[in-house]
């Protein structure tokens, strides 16, 4: 699951600067709660770009 593959990475540099790891179970809850509200935006960056990049370059011919 991408949470912990960022807690894995996340969570070590949190314990180096004396604070404490994130709580997984209570982070994906909060993740759960706003993912209607963000979930409309998200789409592959790189579909994006490209499709926009064509679109951009089929103006100019």
């Amino acid at each position: 699951m991408r949470v912990d593959r960022a807690l894995q990475h996340h969570d070590p540099l949190r314990r180096g600067l004396g604070i404490a790891p994130v709580d997984r179970d209570a982070l994906i809850e909060k993740l759960k709660a706003i993912a209607p509200e963000i979930l409309p935006y998200a789409a592959p960056v790189w579909k994006v770009l490209n499709e926009q990049r064509r679109a951009d370059e089929a103006d100019f011919v």
